[in-house]
């Protein structure tokens, strides 16, 4: 136990002095450091602060604007496409039930021929197209024009020989 104790007493004393010669200034204590400089500037620059006190405004250049459009995500962008759709699907859903719309969709099952019943679904989906168009001026016109485009390409026959119009066959 003795042996412990001295061990314990000569460990808490040197901790002691330790303490001691770290709290005093190290050039003064021991003469083995030099001391510090009361400012970290050069002498001939005195009080210039080493942080300035407002960050000018960073300026993006073309390069880095493009650069993060370029980056832009495929969520943003699937956001934007649907954003867009649903413009698209409204606008549409209120051209449709307008009276002169639904009067010429009527018409069409009243033709007597192929052709005529063409011609009618032809002029219904321009004017379609065209009320979108006129209801909405924020949608695309690519998209306007895909979707006619989409409408009147089911229209084009491809497998048999084109439909002769009426007044055509009389005048043979």
């Amino acid at each position: 136990m003795k042996k412990m104790s001295a061990f314990f007493f000569a460990t808490l004393l040197a901790t002691a002095a330790s303490v001691r010669i770290s709290a005093q200034e190290p050039a003064s204590s021991l003469g083995l450091t030099p001391a510090r400089p009361d400012s970290l500037l050069p002498e001939a620059q005195g009080g210039l602060p080493l942080i300035p006190e407002a960050m000018p405004p960073l300026e993006e250049s073309p390069l880095k604007k493009k650069a993060k459009k370029e980056k832009e995500s495929a969520t943003a962008a699937a956001e934007d496409a649907l954003r867009d759709r649903i413009k698209l699907r409204v606008a549409k859903t209120k051209a449709q039930s307008t009276p002169e719309l639904q009067a010429l969709w009527d018409s069409q099952f009243q033709a007597r021929t192929d052709y005529e019943q063409r011609g009618i679904l032809t002029r219904y989906y321009t004017l379609l197209a065209a009320r979108i168009a006129k209801m909405d001026p924020t949608i695309k016109r690519e998209d306007i024009a895909l979707l006619k485009d989409g409408y009147l390409s089911t229209f084009d026959q491809t497998r048999i020989a084109p439909t002769v119009p009426p007044e055509a066959v009389r005048a043979r």
